[in-house]
């Protein structure tokens, strides 16, 4: 199931001998899309010390109970690296970075929609803004050229008539609910 990554932040994180901490951040491989850690905040647990921890630890995501379950004991995620000796693209820090067409900006991203099991990031969520009435559409992540922390933006192989085009077409609903989103099929 696709989930946005802006509706995990927050949610708490349970080891097999009880609840560590909370999601803070994801971070991923800007060249292959997948996610590569997930930031956890450990609070007054481990004195507020951030851990990574990888895709493959994840287990079932509780959207009942706002809970994503790690299949390791509170050890193991204690002895888990820590934020500082990693360098990848933070999704919440992408959060923000305008989205930058062939010929023209069309707002920002607010979101990275990730397939929850195989832990891949499929689609940009991106706010339009008043460029297309406040609407949040997904562009798949195969339009995406590049991203540029230096410049806050994110360059997309797109025209902004391709996007205005696929989304009054409503041609790109997708595989059912997409909550109130259009998406850019790539």
């Amino acid at each position: 199931m696709l989930q946005n990554t802006k509706e995990l932040y927050g949610n708490k994180i349970a080891a097999l001998d009880g609840e560590v901490g909370r999601v803070k951040d994801f971070y991923f491989d800007d060249q292959t899309g997948t996610v590569r850690y997930l930031v956890a905040d450990t609070g007054s647990w481990l004195r507020g010390r951030l851990v990574l921890l990888a895709p493959p630890v994840f287990g079932k995501l509780d959207q009942y109970e706002n809970t994503l379950h790690i299949k390791l004991t509170k050890k193991q995620i204690e002895d888990s690296p820590p934020v500082d000796s990693h360098h990848w693209q933070s999704a919440l820090a992408l959060t923000g970075h305008a989205i930058q067409t062939v010929d023209g900006a069309i707002g920002h991203v607010s979101g990275l929609m990730v397939d929850d099991r195989s832990w891949t990031i499929r689609d940009l969520v991106v706010e339009a803004g008043h460029w297309y009435a406040g609407k949040q559409i997904l562009i798949s992540t195969i339009k995406l050229e590049r991203i540029s922390n230096a410049e806050s933006k994110v360059y997309v192989n797109l025209t902004r008539a391709d996007i205005r085009q696929t989304v009054e077409n409503g041609a790109a609903r997708a595989g059912g609910d997409n909550r109130g989103m259009e998406k850019l099929i790539g």
